[in-house]
């Protein structure tokens, strides 16, 4: 069931930065971010209520809208103003860098093991983005 999560959040990013600039003509970043995060709080309460978690405690509440409030809705009106400037092409390369720094990072600096499936993972994702830039894969998709 783990592998079936990881592909669905995999197929639910990749059409993230096309599914964006679809709609990001229609509404402000504003708007689309509180769009986003009102489907994604329905998924997670959907979730919360199948798995029956319990409460955040009283103390953790403010850490939640902190981490809310910086991590989710200026990320995502940020994200969201990008697609005025560069399109889905770049946007979707900017992205996908920061998962792949992320475990150069926790490998280089925490001593972090990165199994030889993780490198093909990383080999991958830079020669993927690579051909996106250069024309060679996905040809159709323009930036703007």
């Amino acid at each position: 069931m783990r592998h079936f999560y990881a592909l669905l959040t995999m197929l639910l990013r990749a059409t993230t930065h096309v599914g964006t600039s679809i709609v990001a003509s229609s509404f402000t970043p504003g708007a689309l971010g509180l769009l986003r995060r009102c489907f994604a709080s329905a998924a997670l309460m959907a979730f919360v209520l199948a798995l029956r978690l319990p409460k955040p405690r009283t103390r953790e509440l403010p850490l939640l809208a902190l981490s809310g409030l910086t991590g989710m809705a200026l990320y995502l009106v940020f994200f969201n103003s990008g697609f005025a400037t560069i399109g889905p092409t770049t946007s979707c390369v900017i992205v996908a860098l920061p998962p792949v720094l992320t475990a150069l990072l926790a490998a280089g600096v925490f001593r972090g093991r990165l199994t030889p499936l993780g490198w093909l993972a990383i080999g991958t994702t830079f020669q993927g983005k690579r051909g996106i830039l250069s024309g060679g894969l996905g040809s159709g998709i323009h930036s703007r």
